[in-house]
């Protein structure tokens, strides 16, 4: 499947990052593969890749250095459940044309966080005090990656949580986590501020 795709990069909607990374693997010169690598990310979310499923919102997460570069993160607040969605994109991906490892492991940690605070109704800032996942299948560039929490206990001090991220109903890895909220009860970290309905 991956080979067609790059066999034939003006059919189906990844040909455009196609393309543009065919183009900078034929640019010799490291530091014009740079610059346009930074201009592709200043771009943005490629254009030429399909809408997000029905009932996702780009999240208002706030200031976020990291997140500003690796986003933008989609939210599904729906029967009391809260799920995360991503749409992988190039700069996502490792050279095989697959969401990378490391990617993967952030938007798990973010799924955790966000569905767990949302679910749980804690509303507090959380830091991760363990986070462990097993990569079950590769998630190709263009895909529109889920994530989907189960809150399994809250105590006092601690969330322990566990997330499937799945692509088309397939499942692509199996993530759990230890989650430690800290400071007091903040709006920010509520449904309606990441939907951008609150002050």
């Amino acid at each position: 499947m991956r080979c067609a795709l790059q066999a034939d990069s003006s059919v189906g909607p990844l040909a455009g990052s196609l393309s543009t990374r065919q183009q900078r693997a034929e640019t010799n010169n490291p530091e014009q593969q740079r610059t346009q690598v930074m201009t592709d990310l200043q771009k943005g979310s490629q254009p030429d890749l399909p809408p997000m499923p029905e009932g996702f919102h780009e999240l208002a997460l706030g200031p976020n250095p990291f997140l500003n570069v690796n986003g933008p993160l989609y939210g599904r607040y729906q029967d009391g459940r809260f799920t995360l969605g991503l749409r992988v994109e190039e700069r996502h991906c490792n050279p095989a044309g697959m969401c990378h490892g490391g990617m993967l492991l952030t938007f798990s940690d973010m799924t955790l966080i966000i569905c767990s605070n949302v679910q749980s109704d804690l509303r507090r800032y959380m830091t991760t005090v363990n986070l462990s996942a097993d990569f079950i299948r590769g998630v190709p560039e263009g895909s529109w990656l889920e994530g989907h929490t189960e809150v399994l206990r809250v105590t006092r001090n601690l969330v322990f949580t566990q997330a499937i991220l799945s692509v088309e109903g397939e499942v692509a890895a199996r993530v759990s986590g230890i989650l430690k909220p800290t400071g007091e009860v903040d709006p920010r970290f509520t449904a309606e501020r990441y939907f951008g309905r609150a002050d």
